[in-house]
């Protein structure tokens, strides 16, 4: 199952920069993950999260957040469509003017120490700049969250333990 956007993707955490830029059609796929079931993805296979902080559909992780948990972003002009019963795709406008990929209206973000079929991230809470975030991974199944805790118990031993990743 396999949802194609019409768009180029990119992670940029800010206006200065980010995470490797991609190029070409950008895809959100759904991955079987080991103690998680099957889960949305990014193209290069990155488990797709969300956080409980984003509130009508505007994206609270910015700045140093967002260089640790990376808005998948959509090239203006492009609009993502859904293909293979995955439905509610959309974007969201962040304050630095990219556009940034929605589901059900929750901002999309990938985590930075994530590698393809791994989930790290999920359940996980951290802070910056003193506001405090907590982490789940999207299912396939529409809901997110709560496969584990975030200490690795999902065989991504290379995450680190909630909120400490030594940034």
């Amino acid at each position: 199952m396999a949802v194609t956007l019409a768009a180029c993707g990119a992670y940029g955490g800010s206006a200065g920069g980010g995470g490797g830029a991609t190029s070409g059609n950008a895809t959100v796929v759904t991955k079987r993950v080991n103690g998680f079931g099957s889960v949305l993805a990014d193209a290069a296979g990155l488990a797709l999260y969300t956080n409980e902080q984003d509130k009508g559909g505007m994206p609270t992780c910015n700045g140093a957040c967002a260089t640790v948990w990376r808005p998948v972003t959509v090239a203006k002009g492009s609009s993502p469509t859904s293909a293979s019963g995955i439905t509610g795709l959309g974007t969201v406008t962040r304050a630095n003017g990219t556009r940034q990929l929605t589901l059900g209206a929750k901002p999309l973000y990938t985590f930075s120490f994530d590698k393809p079929g791994k989930v790290g991230g999920d359940n996980i809470s951290d802070s910056f700049n003193g506001k405090a975030f907590r982490w789940h991974v999207v299912r396939a199944s529409g809901g997110s969250g709560a496969g584990s805790s975030g200490s690795g118990s999902s065989g991504a031993s290379s995450a680190p333990a909630r909120g400490s990743y030594g940034y």
